[in-house]
């Protein structure tokens, strides 16, 4: 499923435009425009229209961190994030 979506990437304090590849429960893979490289561990907030014109507002973001990252040819970069609460739950079992 894509849906368009963006990333604020907190160690570097800006928004990335990014689409989803694939999404689940407990996180999601991206397609991410990024100036710099992301790096497995990076924190970010993620916000993804699950609805078409959806406006994609800050109380709609999650939290998550960058678990694995690959380039592609065209220069953007695949990057899987595990949503905060799906970490949290996973170390609580």
């Amino acid at each position: 499923m894509v849906r368009p979506c963006k990333l604020f990437h907190r160690p570097t304090g800006r928004y990335l435009a990014a689409s989803t590849c694939d999404l689940s429960a407990g996180g999601a893979m991206l397609r991410v425009r990024a100036p710099r490289p992301l790096r497995p561990g990076d924190e970010v907030e993620v916000l993804i229209a699950l609805h078409p014109r959806q406006l994609l507002e800050a109380s709609n973001q999650r939290s998550a961190r960058v678990v694995r990252v690959m380039g592609t040819p065209g220069g953007d970069q695949i990057a899987g994030v595990e949503y905060a609460a799906a970490a949290q739950s996973r170390l609580a079992a």
